[in-house]
């Protein structure tokens, strides 16, 4: 059965070629059907088989520098592998595709890119085609055409030396050479593709091949907002810098994605780390160090491989600006939202707080497990758009029930503090509905940022200003 799917699948991907810069397809956002599409009596059978479809993407660029031990026979995770390594190698890229791969069985599906490529083999008749993910190449472009290695083609007259830099002999053009990648005391590394020998030339004696134009994107750029960036690392973000560093943190996950994380400036104290949840405050806290750097360059970023499609963020990670303030981050992926960023609470310890009683059976303070996890479904209103951090997580618990329930935004005006746009609304609300856990302003912000309104069953409307003291960090409410 596997095989006819792959079989499949390799058909499917080999009309992808001529679709190189095609227009782009909807990104697929929704699971596919619970068989594969089929007119035969074998319907039944094939839908327990792992669902694959296969689409084409633009590509954007014609070479491509790849790095991988895993160039596949067909744009599946389960195709049959080449024996081929490819290490900075300039290849030739001739179609683009995405798959989606549905596991029924273990519910788990997953979005990836794929390149066609062709690279140079030293002999005939062996494989010299292969699909690779997108994360394994980067566009060939002006910002990193050094670092190919691979064969290539040395100016005339081009003098090799020893390890010692002294001259020995002139590299004729009708023989084969080879980029080992190795760079000492500004010569390159080179070997005979014939014959054995390694020496050094000069960098200013390689013939580049012509290279591209920065390819566009195809991803959204998320932006912190104190002097770093992310975005997908892909051949065509990836293209835009010579070089970068690589930071494992998907502890073997079958399904992974790849982030870049690039400066615009000075940016220090970098860290990726696990997510740790066992605290009494529901929002994760920086856990045990995966990578950790002094700086990151702006020449220089870094790729973050992680976990996809996890059913709540597993990584983080942490940089200090160039004002010297440390700033904090979840970062998840998923096949519906590509990458989200969210800030870690940094503040005070929010547990063993009194509540804030509104006298009218709701009461409100910070979201700590013990209080959630009493609950089936709790429903989280972050609620701030333009704020990145200092927001913390209420709960509003409810004794009795109430009606018109709104949580607001609070607007000041020359006559003090107004009810603004609502947050959140719900006819209903007392202890059988789901736990409502929304966003305030945290301890040290000396802000009123939310409002509580709702109606008792005798239509009396009561209305609260939400601050945290400025004393113990505690929840206040003051009725107006």
């Amino acid at each position: 059965m596997k095989r006819r799917a792959l079989a499949a699948v390799l058909a499917a991907a080999l009309l992808t070629i001529a679709g190189c810069g095609a227009d782009e397809p909807p990104q697929p956002t929704a699971a596919p059907p619970a068989a594969a599409p089929a007119e035969t009596e074998t319907a039944a059978q094939d839908a327990a088989e792992p669902y694959v479809a296969v689409g084409r993407l633009p590509c954007g660029f014609t070479k491509a520098i790849v790095s991988s031990d895993e160039i596949r026979l067909a744009p599946t995770t389960d195709a049959e592998l080449v024996d081929r390594e490819l290490r900075d190698t300039l290849c030739e890229v001739i179609a683009a595709c995405y798959t989606l791969e549905w596991d029924h069985e273990a519910g788990e599906r997953d979005v990836k890119n794929w390149l066609l490529i062709s690279f140079p083999v030293s002999e005939a008749f062996v494989t010299s085609l292969g699909w690779v993910s997108a994360y394994d190449a980067a566009a060939y472009t002006e910002a990193n055409y050094l670092r190919i290695t691979g064969p290539f083609t040395p100016a005339e007259g081009t003098q090799l030396y020893d390890a010692g830099g002294t001259p020995s002999w002139t590299l004729g053009s009708e023989h084969s050479y080879m980029l080992t990648g190795e760079r000492d005391g500004g010569l390159v590394g080179v070997l005979g593709v014939s014959g054995g020998w390694s020496g050094w030339i000069r960098p200013e004696d390689i013939v580049y091949p012509e290279p591209e134009p920065a390819p566009e994107t195809f991803g959204p750029e998320l932006d912190t907002g104190h002097g770093l960036r992310l975005n997908r690392a892909d051949a065509s973000v990836l293209g835009g810098f010579a070089e970068w560093d690589e930071a494992d943190a998907a502890h073997g996950a079958r399904f992974t994605e790849k982030a870049l994380l690039y400066a615009d400036g000075p940016v220090s104290n970098v860290r990726v780390f696990e997510l740790d949840y066992s605290g009494e405050y529901i929002a994760p806290s920086e856990g045990a160090e995966l990578y950790s750097a002094s700086k990151l360059l702006p020449e220089r970023p870094l790729a973050v491989t992680l976990p996809d499609n996890t059913e709540r963020a597993e990584i983080g990670f942490a940089f200090t600006d160039a004002e010297g303030t440390e700033h904090k981050y979840s970062l998840m992926s998923s096949d519906d939202t590509w990458l989200t960023i969210e800030p870690l609470w940094a503040g005070q310890e929010l547990s063993g707080l009194p509540d804030a009683d509104t006298g009218q059976g709701l009461r409100l303070n910070y979201a700590l497990n013990a209080v959630t996890g009493e609950y089936e479904e709790v429903r989280i209103i972050e609620g701030f758009p333009n704020l990145t951090e200092n927001v913390a997580l209420a709960a509003l618990t409810a004794e009795a029930q109430v009606m018109d329930l709104r949580v607001f935004a609070v607007e000041y005006t020359g006559q003090g503090p107004v009810e603004g746009e609502t947050v959140f609304e719900r006819p209903y609300y007392g202890p059988d509905s789901p736990l409502l856990v929304f966003g305030i302003l945290g301890p040290g912000s000396g802000s009123v940022s939310r409002g509580l309104a709702f109606e008792d069953i005798f239509g009396n409307e009561f209305r609260f200003l939400i601050s945290a003291s400025g004393e113990d960090g505690s929840i206040t409410l003051e009725e107006f």
